[in-house]
This record gives C-alpha cells, sequence and structure tokens, in this order.
C-alpha cells in the first residue's frame, strides 16, 4: 500500500515557494533569471524531482476524461472520488471506490466505520488491499481511504487554482466599471471595490459608497409598507452575487471605510453575520426591516394610498380614546393644508402610532404610548388654535377699493373690534369722515 503513494508529494510544481524566497537584492537579476530558466527548458528536457509532485498517468487519464465529460455526471451534493489502478484493488474494495458516488461526509463516514471495525489479519493471504474478505485489514483500508481523500482534495484545489489563475490574468484585461455608476467619476484607487466574475468572465469595478448603497437598497427593499428584502445583483449583468464574491466585497468595503476611521451600517453588518442568507436576515432584523418599510411608506406623502392609511390611522385613534375632532380639522390634516411645522409634528404622530400598531415596537423619540396620545391631543389643540386663527382673518377682508375709508382707519375699527369695546358711543359717525383718533 506504501508504494502507490511513495510519489504523492504535495508540492505542484506551479506552486512551489521559491518565488516568495527570493529577497529584495535579487528582484533586480529576476529577469536574467527568468531567460535562463525559459531557455534551460528548451534545451534540456524536464525530468521530475523529489519535491514535486509526480502524477500518474492513470490519474490524469482519468481527469483528463472527467474534464472532457466522458464520465458520467455525478448527482448534486456528491464528489468523485479518484482511485488507482483496478488491478491494484480487490473485486468489492474497487466497486466500494469507483461505483459510488458520496457526499463528503458519507466518504468519511465509511472511513470512521472501517477504522472502528474489527481488527483482523491474516499473514499468508495477499496484500492487503487485494484480500477478498471484506471483514479483514479494515484498518488499514481506512487509513488508504484517507489518504486518497487528501489527495484528491489536493489536486483539485491545484488544478482549480491555476485555472483561476488564468482566468483572472484574462478577466484583469477586461474591466468593467472604471468610471462611478452615480458621478460618472474615475474611481480613487483608495475607495475602489472590484468583484472578479468568472461566468461573465469580467473585473466590475465600484466606488464603496455605491456598492453599499446597492446591497443596502436591496436589502431595505419593500412595498406598500412590508419589507421584502431582495438578495444583491450586480448591476452590470443583474444577476445575484455570489457568495464568496459577497465576502470579497464585504472585506475590501470594510478596508476602505476603517482606512477612514469608519464603521459599515448596522444593517449590512447584520446581513454579513447572518452568512449572507436572506431568510434568516430578515427574521433576525424583521422588526428594523419593518420600521424602514414604515418610513419609506409615509415619504409618498401625496400617494392615494398613504393618505389612505393617513386617514385610517387617525380615525382609528379618535374612536379608542374618544378624542373629538371635527370634521374639516381631519380633512386639513389628511390633505396636508396645514403649515409646514404642524404638518410634520402630526405626519411623526401617525407614522409613531402606525409603527406601533403594526409591529409593536416605540418609535422614536416617543418611550410609552401615553406619550403618543398626549402629543397627539397637543397637536390637536394646536391645530384648532391655528383654524380658529384662519377663521378669523378670513373675516377681516379689505374694503373695496374707492370705499373712501383709509387703512389706517380700518385697523383701527378691527383693534376696537378685538378689544371688545366698541359701543354705539364710542364713535360718532356722521356725513363726515371718521377722525383718525377715537374718543373713548
Amino acid at each position: 500500500m506504501s508504494d502507490l503513494f511513495d510519489n504523492a508529494t504535495f508540492a505542484l510544481p506551479f506552486s512551489s515557494n521559491n518565488s516568495s524566497q527570493i529577497s529584495k537584492k535579487n528582484k533586480k537579476k529576476r529577469s536574467y533569471i527568468v531567460e535562463r530558466i525559459q531557455d534551460k527548458r528548451k534545451s534540456l528536457k524536464k525530468t521530475p524531482s523529489a519535491g514535486k509532485l509526480n502524477i500518474p498517468k492513470y490519474i490524469i487519464k482519468q481527469w483528463i476524461q472527467n474534464m472532457k465529460g466522458e464520465r458520467l455526471m455525478p448527482p448534486h451534493g456528491t464528489i468523485p472520488l479518484l482511485y488507482c489502478r483496478k488491478e491494484d484493488y480487490s473485486p468489492w474494495l474497487y466497486t466500494t471506490i469507483a461505483s459510488v458516488y458520496r457526499k463528503r461526509a458519507d466518504w468519511h463516514l465509511l472511513i470512521t466505520n472501517m477504522w472502528k471495525g474489527p481488527h483482523l489479519v491474516e499473514p499468508c493471504a495477499p496484500t492487503m488491499l487485494k484480500h477478498p474478505n471484506p471483514f479483514f485489514y479494515n484498518q488499514d483500508i481506512s487509513i488508504h481511504l484517507d489518504k486518497l481523500m487528501c489527495l484528491n482534495v489536493t489536486l483539485r484545489m491545484c488544478v482549480l487554482r491555476c485555472v483561476q489563475r488564468r482566468l483572472i490574468a484574462k478577466m484583469d484585461k477586461r474591466v468593467v466599471g472604471e468610471d462611478d455608476l452615480h458621478t460618472t467619476v474615475a474611481i480613487p484607487e483608495a475607495a475602489m471595490v472590484s468583484v472578479y466574475d468568472f461566468k461573465t468572465q469580467a473585473k466590475y469595478v465600484f466606488h464603496t459608497n455605491t456598492i453599499l448603497k446597492m446591497i443596502l437598497a436591496s436589502l431595505k427593499y419593500c412595498a406598500y409598507g412590508i419589507a421584502s428584502p431582495k438578495a444583491p445583483k450586480n448591476p452590470y449583468t443583474n444577476l445575484e452575487w455570489t457568495k464568496p464574491q459577497l465576502m470579497s466585497i464585504t472585506q475590501q468595503i470594510v478596508r476602505n471605510m476603517a482606512a477612514l476611521h469608519r464603521i459599515p451600517p448596522p444593517m449590512f453588518l447584520n446581513y454579513y453575520n447572518c452568512n449572507y442568507n436572506v431568510l434568516t436576515f430578515a427574521k433576525f432584523c424583521e422588526k428594523d426591516l419593518g420600521i424602514n418599510a414604515a418610513v419609506e411608506l409615509f415619504k409618498h406623502k401625496d400617494d392615494p394610498t398613504t393618505l389612505d392609511v393617513y386617514g385610517e390611522m387617525i380615525g382609528t385613534v379618535i374612536d379608542e380614546e374618544n378624542i373629538a375632532m371635527s370634521t374639516r380639522m381631519r380633512n386639513m390634516i389628511i390633505e396636508r393644508k396645514l403649515p409646514d411645522i404642524l404638518q410634520d409634528r402630526w405626519d411623526n404622530i401617525v407614522l409613531a402610532l402606525w409603527i406601533d400598531t403594526n409591529i409593536q415596537v416605540l418609535y422614536e423619540p416617543y418611550k410609552t404610548y401615553t406619550e403618543i396620545i398626549d402629543d397627539f391631543t397637543k397637536a390637536r389643540d394646536d391645530t384648532r388654535s391655528y383654524l380658529l386663527q384662519l377663521t378669523r382673518s378670513s373675516r377681516r377682508r379689505l374694503p373695496p377699493p374707492g370705499s373712501g375709508i383709509s387703512l389706517i382707519r380700518t385697523h383701527a375699527l378691527n383693534i376696537l373690534i378685538d378689544a371688545a369695546v366698541y359701543t354705539d358711543n364710542i364713535l360718532e359717525m356722521g356725513d363726515e369722515e371718521p377722525p383718525l383718533t377715537v374718543n373713548l
């Protein structure tokens, strides 16, 4: 069994660490060294060294067949396990390795069960891997399968890394989004977030603030006051970001913001803590998403749906708390005919009432439901005072032009009426015009 893995050293030619050991002094001679190596490769035939992995031809052949699609595709969630030559195994062991596709957990379970099996050895029997009885040499077979698993994982990772390097070098030449999507200005290097997309074989570049706003917009998506977070998408391809891409984006965003002594928003960090799972994130941030959906609903102040919700919320509170309010006042509040300061007070009160009713959360700055009702009553009283003042001012109409009465005298009469001192004996009205001063 040991001779099967004699050459299986986990240091491939394209994964050597020679480049990391080059000192700064030798960097200037790097071009000369590269040229010398290239000339040597042309003149001499390459021979495997002891420190490199000499992959057997039958394993390379299996990889080629697998890449060409000649073998059957494994079911979803399973991994193919490379094996040695058929003549190196007994029939039952070869069938166990080659005929069944298993998940990685299933392979580890099989290896563990064999290791815990009975320890039976037959000295005069053939090689342990060729023993016809499956109850013999369980521990040795378990060790062999474990080595096979390690060899497969190593080979697969090395091949994927080699392919990844080739694709990254190709994608570095196809850069999309050198100018910011919002400002159409070149993105500075300190605020740059780059993402590789292997499906489209291109490199996408974003500004830190732009990509952060796009991700938060997807997570905060809502409609008619109902939160419905969506998975973030690539704005250029309209495809959802994969988990490795989101991990890369998060690392770059945190790094760029930390350089400015800032931290990402809490909702973005919660998405990271939920392992980029939208359903888990929706449950974890249910209250925050509900509050954001309510705020977005009441931002559309002239929308008919928002006005209906506005009126229903005021009507419900009036009925439950037995608060007196005239129809005129209610209509002016709903139709937004009040001054800006007074209307903003009503907006905050109605928003807090809607959030408390539907999400069971107190919206700042209110700490209890009683405070909301007290503020509702005060706003009702202030609105009533404004309407009375508006009614009085509507009665004080200016006289039509050419009536012969000056504005100063009219103003003096209005003052007397408001002071409730106007009597029949106060002013002596005759054929002549009234004087500028009034004798009391």
